[in-house]
């Protein structure tokens, strides 16, 4: 593998458990489905170009639920 591979399957799973964490903290009420939540989310990240600063070593999971919360209600119609 690539190391931009694994970079991104690392910010997959970081992004996909910080979703999960926010729902089951009910900070996502809608009913999106995760996934698709997810794929949305990384389109908007990765547009941003900040999809490094998502690498759980650089960033405190409590930071990054914050960006991922923000990130789904911008996206909320």
């Amino acid at each position: 593998r690539s190391v931009l591979s694994q970079r991104y399957a690392e910010q997959q799973k970081a992004g996909v458990a910080c979703l999960r964490a926010a729902g089951k903290a009910g900070e996502l009420k809608s009913g999106l489905n995760l996934r698709n939540s997810y794929r949305s989310l990384v389109a908007l990240v990765f547009g941003l170009g900040v999809g490094a600063v998502m690498d759980s070593k650089q960033l405190p999971v409590a930071a990054q639920r914050q960006i991922f919360k923000t990130a789904i209600d911008d996206l909320r119609p």
